[in-house]
Formats: C-alpha cells, structure tokens, sequence
C-alpha cells in the first residue's frame, strides 16, 4: 500500500507515447514512484489521447497546464535568448507552468518536488524560494537524465563547421544553466556513477545512481533462430541517432552488403528526416514510426549502434541485452554499463570494425549465442521494476531524514481520503 507522503513531479511533456529513450524513464520511474506515494503530475497539456492514456496509468492526479502559442511563444523564445538562457528551454519552464507549480504547493502539503530533467529545473531556485516563503522545507530533487552540458558539447564535435559556433554558443549557455541547477538541487538523480563524478564535480550534493532499465517481459524470442538482419532502433528526431543511422546506411551497410548476402539494414524509429528516407534501398529499410519494435529486433541477429555523440546510458543497448540479441556498437554507445567487450558485447570505432563484427557475429552463431546470453544476464539487473524499487527506496530514506530533522511540510492539501484528486482545488486546465 502506498504511504501518505505527497510528490509533486514536474514533467516537460507527458511521456506517451513511450517511443524514445527519455519518455521509457520518464514513464517508468513515475509509475514507481505513483505505486509507492500520493503523486501530483503537472505537466504541459498532452493531446487529448495521450493524456487521457497517461492519467489512465496512474493512482495519482495529472495537471496538464495550456501553454502559449503564436506571437506569445515566439516572444518568449526571443527573450529567454536574451537572458542567455540556452536554445529551446524556454518551453519546458513558462511562466504557466511556474504559476500552476505554486498553486499547488500552497495547497497540496506535499513533501518533496521531483523535476523530471534539466528543461523543468530552470524552475528548480524559483519553487525553493516560494516554499520558503510559505513556511516549508521542501526538498527539490533533478532526475538528470542525462549531462546535457556534454551531450551538446559532443554533438559540436560531430557537427559542420557552420553548425560549430551555435552548438559552442549553446553550451556555454547549457554549462551556466546545468551547474546553477544541480547544486542548487537537494538531490541529483542520474544514469550511472560516471555521470554521479560529473554531476558532483558541478556541485551536486547528495547524487544518486538510478540506473535507466528494460523491460524484460516484451521480449519473445520467437523465431530468432531465422534471424538474419541487422537493426538500429531510436528516435530518429534526435540528432545522435540520425548521425547513427546515416553512418550504419552510407558507411558501415556498403562494407557488408557482399558478405551478408540476404540480410536487410533495418532503421527503426519515430520522425526520420528525409535524408534518411532517401537512404532506402532494397536492402536498406526506413520504417519510421511503428506499433512495436519488437519483431524489428527479434528479426535481427545483431544490433549495431555506432552512435558518436551522447550522454547518459542508452536504453537501446539495454534493449538488445534484454531481448538476446548480440551488440556491437562503439564505447560511448554503451558508457555507463558494465558490458565488457568480447563478453557480453563487441566494440568497434570504425567502419570496417563494424562491418567485421557483424560478419562474424553472423558467422559463429554459437560465439553470438554467448554474447547474448551473457548480455541477458546483466539486462536482468536493469529490469524497471528493480530500478523503480530503488528509486521508490531512496525516496523513502529521503524524506525519512526530512522527519528526522524536523523539516516536514506543515499544512496538507485537498486531498480525498484514498489520496485521490478531490474538486477542492481550482485549476481549471486540471484533467
């Protein structure tokens, strides 16, 4: 049964559709955290489907707040530029979002705020403030995702030298941004304990290690001994993978086209752009969204994820490892896991040592049997429903010491009995 403590998470966007890496976290960890406590969604307003779907999901209430359109956004992205804030955050942080988010900590005694990435903590220093103005010790915890500071400073390094100077003038930006954030957090949540160092280096004071997770009960195996394509799958309307699944098609798929006689290149993911359209060929497929992926990578004897820029870990790797399909992919691909190479996964940096692990994968089923058995094993220990249980645990010890030190929330909310959405509050974009 879950506790009486209440959470106000503050999300970008609704997480559904749950067809990119951020949205599966996202939507995991807080249907943990709904499972365990009183839980309050403010987030901006969905279409009307997903967000009737999402509110489906969950014990606890959604707030989907309207935003501003037309002239009124294009001013404000104009003038969140000129207070040097970074490229595109100003949607996550408006100024309807901050006045819902203070609504409802004067009313809902809720113990602790969860943001859910750095895009909602540009309003992180705000929301202190105003507890402390109301009287409350609330503590503000960062679910990092990823650093974005060094995910935008990569992508410069992949970039044209026309797009060089933007991707430098944004983080400069992101880098003042991402450290006033994270040490002004009580608590950082982050990817992996490579990500803890960075994160504790800009300041974070109590940095947590909750790692990103994989279903494991999706994966049917059927089949798989006729698999014989190789995948890529991710959102292609993120630019690490576009750059990913460019690189697979023009210069990894032409090195192995000959020696994988009968196999197909298959480019999995939402929104590709129509360069990467224009790349199919008889053996090359661009699928764009689909249902599922899953009978794209059970169709496949390996997935080869050459992504050059990143942070965080990839839940695309952890996907393979979950569904006993062999990987090979560079070392940043699968940072922050404990995949040793030759073991559980193959490392290549270059075109042509893709191209040679991809044939022997092929070549010597028993050695990729091997591989994908022993990646199956870590996966196991990445399954969500352990990762929110340690989520749910640290949530618990947090705000046990908040008791402990007698800075508790003082005043409790409009809440119902049963911890349900009761009429007594009055936000009218409420769903």
């Amino acid at each position: 049964m879950p506790n009486h403590e209440r959470l106000l998470l503050v999300l970008p966007s609704i997480p559904i559709p749950a067809n990119s890496g951020g949205a599966l976290r996202s939507l995991h960890l807080v249907r943990a955290l709904d499972r365990a406590f009183q839980i309050t969604v403010v987030a901006p307003a969905p279409q009307r489907l997903e967000g009737e779907l999402f509110r489906s999901m969950l014990r606890g209430r959604l707030v989907a707040v309207p935003l501003s359109s037309g002239p009124a956004r294009a001013w404000n992205h104009a003038t969140s530029i000129w207070r040097g804030e970074p490229i595109g955050y100003f949607r996550y942080a408006t100024a309807e979002l901050k006045r819902a988010i203070l609504l409802l900590l004067k009313h809902g005694g809720f113990s602790a705020v969860h943001f859910d990435r750095l895009h909602t903590g540009r309003l992180l220093s705000s929301i202190q403030r105003a507890a402390r103005a109301e009287g409350l010790s609330l503590p503000t915890v960062l679910d990092a995702h990823n650093v974005e500071t060094e995910l935008c400073r990569r992508l410069g390094e992949i970039s044209s030298p026309l797009l060089k100077p933007v991707f430098g003038f944004q983080v400069s930006r992101l880098r003042k941004l991402e450290e006033g954030t994270v040490s002004a957090a009580d608590a950082v949540l982050t990817c992996s304990d490579r990500e803890r160092l960075l994160l504790e280096a800009m300041g974070g004071r109590r940095v947590q290690v909750i790692p990103n997770g994989v279903s494991l009960g999706k994966w049917t195996r059927a089949g798989r001994s006729r698999a014989q394509d190789v995948v890529f799958v991710g959102s292609m309307d993120w630019r690490p993978n576009r750059d990913a699944a460019s690189y697979l098609a023009k210069e990894i798929w032409p090195l192995c086209r000959e020696r994988l006689a009968g196999s197909k290149l298959l480019l999995v993911g939402r929104e590709p752009p129509r360069g990467l359209w224009n790349l199919a060929t008889p053996d090359i497929e661009v699928t764009g969204t689909v249902e599922s992926v899953v009978p794209y990578v059970e169709s496949a004897f390996a997935t080869a994820v050459p992504l050059r820029a990143g942070s965080g870990t990839r839940l695309k790797i952890l996907e393979a490892a979950g569904a006993r399909v062999p990987i090979v992919a560079t070392r940043l691909a699968a940072e922050g896991l404990p995949l040793v190479d030759g073991k559980q996964i193959v490392y290549a940096e270059t075109a042509r040592e893709f191209a040679d692990a991809l044939v022997k994968l092929r070549e010597e089923p028993e050695w990729a049997r091997m591989l994908a058995e022993n990646a199956f094993e870590v996966a196991q220990r990445f399954d969500w429903d352990r990762v929110g249980g340690t989520l749910v645990d640290f949530y618990q010890q947090l705000l046990e010491t908040q008791w402990a030190t007698g800075k508790s929330p003082m005043r409790h909310g409009a809440y119902s009995d049963d911890g349900r959405r009761s009429t007594s509050l009055c936000l009218n974009h409420t769903t």
